[in-house]
């Protein structure tokens, strides 16, 4: 056979593939909450300059719920009087009471008001008790105090003096059954440490208490006085439960106007061999009044100078001797010196108590900033252990009651905290303020490239909820801290409840979904910081953010 001739074939060279001139790096939400302990160039990725209406979850930054009115015109119409204490009381509640808990809210009129149950704002409600004399109108101390048979709320005021309510009984004024160590219209202050109800004097060291069990009867007084190093007066008192070595015992802390701490144990204050101090710590002064101290679990938090310590962390010799731990998985204190600056300049104010809320994991601290736009309070996620803070809120003051976190304000109103998607709602459901989230993340040097400049293009924040969210963002670079330019919309879709609709005609509240768009962005810089506002239903968590940049040289 013939050869047969072979033709060569020709292909084009094949093409160099294109570099890849962009980058990309997706980043946790801060879920630590704000710190301002480290440097710009050192940030924890998962820590905040700004979290703002938010609180710290595991997860994500969750949107605060608003606030609804639950009571108003307290004082009248016209004169309306400022909240300036609320007391829940709980009654025993066994089978087949009729006993009923309630709310009660003191006012600057004098005068005591049952806000229990919500009503319009048409409603004018009535008093229910009047402390004449005080010398600071509202300005109460209270407790719960049970004996064999019966819960009291304890009531006590400098210029009036001592008034307890239980649910059969009602009001009834203790300043004449209570004698011996002290003029009842002198004490301020009152707490119950093992059954036995505790009394501070108006200005003074002394405190006096009553024998075991007993509501009223003859005092007895213990004067503090010789172990305040520091000078100034009593100021407080608080029950620690703890184990120091003997057994789990509630202690007792005492808190001087100055800073100093007193702990004592024992049981009975008039033997010196069953009571006697076992500890003693110095915090820097405490603001004005009497609520700068909480309860939480086996812990007890004060505020103060240095901004907010723990008896536990002084007790193992930590907290202002050793603030910053390195590998303390708690965060409590990365945001402390921020807290101590408000105090230092708030300190002559009443107005600052420590309230844990258990239904939202967490501790809140309300501040003497109770204006309606600019007010703000500090809240502490317990469980991923980060601060944020709140703005929109006119807490005066505050109280959980029945799991929920109630408020009184400066123009007599009592408020439902977290019970709605916008801030100061009617009590017939009429929307009322936006609730925003604004938040400015850690700077991070995207896939840790700390040297090179680089330009973002794109950016994706992402999050959950039931609706989705409107927002703003943009990317900061340097340690700018600018903001968005504007305010995002949002309005609430109307839901209807399983049941009570009709199918077809009503829109229906949605399961949880997630939400992300990409967003152009703009900048030139080595470090990279996420701003954002953003508005939605109550509980939309902020869960992470994408970026695309374009690398480039070193600068």
């Amino acid at each position: 056979m013939p050869a047969i001739r072979a033709i060569p074939t020709y292909k084009a060279s094949r093409l160099q593939a294109q570099s890849r001139n962009h980058k990309f790096d997706i980043i946790p939400a801060p879920v630590r909450g704000l710190d301002i302990s480290r440097p710009f160039v050192d940030q924890d990725p998962k820590t905040a300059l700004l979290l703002r209406n938010c609180i710290a979850r595991r997860y994500g930054c969750e949107l605060r719920g608003g606030w609804r009115r639950h009571t108003t015109n307290l004082g009248g119409v016209g004169t309306e009087a400022s909240v300036v204490t609320m007391m829940g009381y709980q009654p025993p509640r066994g089978f087949g009471s009729t006993q009923l808990a309630k709310l009660f809210a003191a006012c600057d009129d004098g005068k005591i008001y049952d806000v229990t149950t919500a009503s319009n704002e048409a409603a004018v409600p009535a008093s229910v008790a009047t402390l004449a004399g005080q010398s600071e109108p509202g300005e109460v101390s209270f407790d719960n105090f049970a004996t064999a048979n019966t819960n009291y709320l304890l009531v006590v005021s400098a210029g009036f003096g001592y008034i307890t309510y239980d649910a059969v009984g009602g009001w009834v004024n203790r300043n004449a059954a209570t004698i011996g160590s002290v003029v009842a219209a002198t004490i301020d202050s009152v707490m119950v440490w093992k059954n036995r109800i505790w009394f501070i004097e108006e200005n003074s060291t002394r405190a006096h208490f009553l024998p075991v069990g007993q509501l009223t009867g003859t005092t007895s007084v213990f004067d503090f006085g010789p172990l305040l190093t520091h000078g100034g007066e009593l100021r407080a008192m608080a029950s620690w439960t703890l184990d120091s070595g003997d057994g789990i015992d509630d202690k007792l802390v005492i808190v001087g106007s100055q800073g100093d701490v007193l702990v004592y144990g024992g049981t009975d204050p008039t033997s010196a061999a069953t009571f006697g101090i076992v500890g003693r710590w110095y915090v820097g002064p405490p603001p004005a009044g009497r609520r700068f101290m909480g309860k939480y679990g086996g812990d007890l938090s004060i505020l103060c100078e240095h901004g907010v310590e723990y008896m536990s962390r002084m007790l193992s010799a930590k907290g202002l001797l050793d603030p910053e731990t390195e590998g303390d998985d708690s965060l409590s204190h990365r945001f402390s010196e921020v807290i101590s600056r408000d105090i230092r300049s708030t300190r002559g104010q009443t107005g600052w108590s420590v309230l844990h809320v258990p239904s939202l994991e967490s501790t809140i601290l309300v501040t003497p900033h109770n204006e309606y736009t600019t007010g703000v309070q500090y809240c502490f996620s317990t469980i991923p252990a980060g601060w944020s803070d709140f703005k929109g809120v006119p807490m005066v003051s505050a109280e959980v009651f029945n799991g929920e976190l109630y408020f009184g304000t400066a123009n007599g109103r009592v408020g439902r905290a977290f019970a709605c998607d916008s801030d100061d709602e009617l009590t017939d459901g009429t929307v009322g303020t936006t609730v925003v989230g604004d938040v400015q993340s850690a700077f991070v040097a995207p896939n840790d490239d700390r040297v090179s400049l680089k330009r973002p293009v794109l950016i994706m924040p992402m999050f959950q909820g039931t609706r989705s969210p409107s927002l703003l963002a943009r990317v900061n670079t340097e340690w700018s801290d600018a903001g968005v330019s504007g305010s995002p919309s949002y309005v609430a879709d109307s839901t209807s409840t399983w049941g009570s609709a009709i199918w077809g005609t009503a829109v229906w509240a949605g399961a949880l979904n997630t939400f992300l768009a990409w967003m152009g962005a703009t900048g030139l810089g080595c470090f990279m910081s996420i701003r954002l506002s953003f508005t939605g239903a109550r509980g939309t968590l902020f869960t992470s953010w994408k970026v695309i940049y374009e690398p480039g040289g070193v600068m």
